[in-house]
């Protein structure tokens, strides 16, 4: 599932748009998380919640755990959880005026939020070409220029560990990815048809929230002997394809990537980065809303 994780909040605070926090039930005594089983097993994982207030009956959380954020809605019954953004009935997005007003009323949420939306602004900018990097001369090396943002993401996603899916002598698109995630699926099935004409290959970076059936799932991935075929017919629908435990060293190996996209404030699913026929480092949150639009960017 695409993890509604700092991204997402950092956007809504970009858009600029002045946003009024929604009221906030009047209550005595502050809602315990505790009282919700399924926000309770998150507690037992070490997240820490912070109230974003009550709408329509639900009580909205915004939940820090392991550097990534994720917005969780208990029903009234305190029974069930809803994990995304609440909408009121005219379209207003009542979880960006929560998250605004939360912002303004707590230091530590508007510091990482703000840290999120600095390093996602560096990366959004242009990375330069390879031309542009210093090289030798005969007369000696001469000292590397300093990598923008958007060539030490490249640079470090690169390194990652991942598997090529597709002919890896076409052009590369780098997804950080979520094996249970349905947008990376999609995202999968709206590129499948280009990848396996050998137009462009993807190396998939594997992730997952650590301790679950997804970090299994991630770490089978990596050491599969056939990732296209496995990943192809996964998203189809066999999901024996994933099935089976994975040597610890995948498990590692997925952490370690859990690890660096943490660093870079990667919080959601995918996050592909690719350069561009024009040298410049191109990065898609999300699904691509036009996967053409990539296409052409890599010169196809």
């Amino acid at each position: 599932m695409k993890r509604l994780l700092l991204a997402f909040v950092a956007l809504v605070l970009l858009q600029g748009s002045p946003l009024a926090a929604p009221a906030v039930a009047s209550s005595t005594t502050q809602p315990d998380p505790l009282a919700n089983p399924v926000l309770a097993s998150l507690q037992k994982m070490g997240a820490k919640f912070f109230l974003l207030g009550t709408h329509s009956g639900m009580t909205g959380w915004f939940i820090l755990k392991d550097g990534q954020v994720q917005i969780v809605y208990a029903t009234p019954d305190n029974k069930s959880a809803v994990i995304g953004a609440l909408f009121g009935e005219n379209g207003d997005n009542i979880t960006a005026q929560q998250i605004a007003g939360l912002v303004q009323s707590n230091k530590e949420v508007a510091d990482l939020i703000s840290s999120a939306q600095k390093e996602q602004t560096a990366i959004s900018q242009v990375g330069s070409p390879p031309s542009q990097a210093a090289s030798a001369s005969s007369t000696g090396s001469i000292p590397s220029a300093p990598m923008s943002p958007g060539e030490r993401l490249i640079h470090d996603l690169s390194g990652a560990a991942g598997v090529v899916v597709g002919n890896a002598s076409s052009p590369e698109i780098l997804m950080v990815m979520d094996p249970h995630c349905p947008y990376c699926q999609a995202t999968w099935k709206a590129v499948r048809d280009v990848v396996m004409k050998g137009g462009v290959h993807l190396r998939l970076i594997p992730i997952a929230t650590l301790d679950t059936d997804n970090e299994r799932a991630a770490a089978v991935l990596l050491g599969a002997s056939d990732p296209l075929n496995v990943w192809d017919k996964y998203v189809s629908g066999d999901k024996s394809q994933l099935a089976g435990t994975p040597p610890a060293a995948a498990f590692i190996a997925v952490r370690a990537n859990h690890t660096l996209t943490d660093s870079w404030k990667i919080m959601d699913t995918p996050y592909s980065v690719y350069r561009a026929k024009d040298g410049k480092v191109k990065v898609v949150k999300g699904k691509p809303d036009d996967v053409a639009v990539v296409l052409r960017d890599l010169g196809l």
